[in-house]
């Protein structure tokens, strides 16, 4: 079986099969929206859209 660790909770999430990059999950610890950024490891990130909306506010604080 092939795992993967949540970057928010450090969830290590099951995977059935090698996923493609770019493939979403959700964690079922965390309700965290991530998405396959690596394949050896797998490495999961958190989704892109994720990512963008975290950078804008960012940016709104400043």
């Amino acid at each position: 079986m092939i795992t993967a660790t949540c970057p928010e909770c450090k969830h290590l999430i099951n995977l059935i099969s090698l996923p493609e990059i770019g493939k979403l999950f959700i964690c079922e610890s965390c309700d965290t929206k991530l998405e396959v950024t690596w394949l050896f490891p797998v490495i999961l990130d958190y989704q892109e859209y994720e990512k963008q909306l975290a950078s804008d506010e960012d940016e709104n604080l400043k």
